[in-house]
């Protein structure tokens, strides 16, 4: 399944933040939600009785993201030559005259006068 090969997964895991949030909603009953994330999210991972159940929090970590990089080198070959496509040439810009304004574009890079 290809959620469990993502960070999607970590969506499957907001039960267990909100059984983790309950269960200290009964050991302080005056926690607000933001509390509990910002002890759990924004501050330094105290390793007290509950560390194991907070290491199973949601986006708590990201060391198991897997990285996928491809490269591929696809230049068409024709007897043993490498054929350069189309698109890898050097772009052709049409020439157009500016007259006037040439001059002035050209001003815009001249240092100020006094």
């Amino acid at each position: 399944m290809l959620v469990f090969g993502t960070e999607l997964r970590q969506l499957l895991r907001v039960p267990e933040l909100i059984v983790h949030f309950l269960d200290h909603r009964s050991e302080e009953p005056n926690m607000s939600l933001t509390d509990f994330l910002w002890i759990h999210y924004c501050t330094e991972q105290v390793h007290d009785h509950d560390f194991h159940e907070d290491e199973e929090l949601p986006f708590r970590s990201h060391d198991n993201v897997p990285t996928l990089i491809v490269l591929l080198d696809v230049l068409p070959v024709h007897n043993g030559e490498q054929l350069i496509p189309p698109s890898a040439t050097a772009p052709v810009f049409p020439v157009c005259d500016l007259g006037v304004l040439a001059g002035e574009h050209a001003a815009v890079w001249q240092p100020p006068r006094a």
